[in-house]
């Protein structure tokens, strides 16, 4: 298991112009450098002080990102040694199913409630996992930098 600090931050940025509130914009940057694999399993994130300063923010808004991360399970919080990525050892298994099942018949619903039928639905998530790999496959793609 590799424990990486990771200070760099270069995996999150914010836009203070954006409608989106900045706790959202911090949320949806850890998510997605996880899925990109700029973030992995056992990476501990910045410090909420580390993270705040560094974005010349307020700490309670990377607080209420981080408390909501870690209450879905995309974190977890061990006191006094920080905030980290999930390893596949603290995976609960069926629990962790529940929740993809979950979101996958939610995002389904929803498309269907738009009149999308159900093979346009489905190529478009089959098209959209294989970007995906690709794009966690190639870190030129993913606009990482070695």
């Amino acid at each position: 298991c590799h424990m990486t600090n990771r200070t760099d931050i270069e995996w999150l940025s914010l836009n203070a112009a954006s409608s989106t509130p900045l706790h959202r914009q911090i949320d949806e940057g850890i998510k997605n450098a996880i899925a990109m694999n700029r973030l992995r399993a056992g990476d501990r994130l910045p410090t909420v002080r580390a993270l705040a300063d560094h974005m010349g923010i307020h700490p309670n808004t990377v607080a209420r990102a981080y408390s909501g991360l870690v209450r879905d399970g995309v974190l977890v919080a061990q006191p006094g040694r920080g905030t980290f990525v999930p390893s596949e050892v603290d995976d609960l298994g069926a629990e962790r199913q529940v929740r993809l099942d979950s979101i996958i018949t939610r995002s389904l619903v929803r498309a269907l409630s738009l009149g999308f039928p159900l093979e346009q639905i489905e190529a478009s998530f089959t098209r959209e996992v294989a970007g995906f790999k690709e794009g966690i496959e190639d870190p030129v793609k993913r606009g990482v930098r070695s």
